[in-house]
């Protein structure tokens, strides 16, 4: 293989192949990681930026016009102290993710899941909780004041500590 000037590759000392920049293999793992089932994902701290590009995933997904589109699939993934505002997201399945301190206040969530994640600490403050599946999550300390809820599942939430929300009229 050629590698050439100003490619997205380069080669290091030794020959091997390498990114030019560390940007490149974070958005490509995280582009990797909503398509490997949940049992192939390896379980490993995301770095800021691949937030980042999983955040501006989801909200892609959530501003599409094409209600066809399948809901991406971010069981597992690790988005502690992620931060967005303004977040559409319909369908996006977050489960077993490791999301504490997440801050997605005033977010329009529907049709989400997130079963049995680790939501210690997060921010939902003013939220639109629509068809949300928090069974068996840790949402403890989390801020759910001022959000609105309708058909909510709670089977098994940890609340210790959570602000409640208040249901929609």
């Amino acid at each position: 293989m050629v590698v050439k000037r100003r490619s997205l590759l380069n080669r290091d000392a030794l020959g091997n192949l390498k990114f030019a920049h560390r940007s490149i293999m974070e958005y490509l793992y995280v582009q990797r990681f909503v398509t490997l089932p949940s049992t192939q994902r390896p379980s490993v701290s995301w770095t800021d930026l691949m937030k980042v590009f999983a955040i501006e995933m989801i909200k892609a997904s959530g501003a599409s016009a094409n209600p066809q589109q399948p809901p991406l699939q971010f069981e597992g993934a690790d988005l502690r102290g992620a931060q967005s505002r303004l977040l559409t997201a319909r369908g996006v399945c977050l489960d077993n993710g490791r999301l504490g301190k997440i801050n997605v206040a005033g977010a329009s969530l529907e049709g989400c899941s997130f079963k049995n994640a680790d939501l210690k600490r997060a921010n939902f403050f003013g939220c639109e909780l629509t068809k949300v599946d928090f069974s068996g999550a840790d949402l403890r300390g989390a801020d759910l004041r001022n959000t609105v809820k309708s058909n909510v599942i709670m089977t098994g939430a940890n609340w210790a500590k959570a602000s409640k929300p208040r249901r929609s009229a």
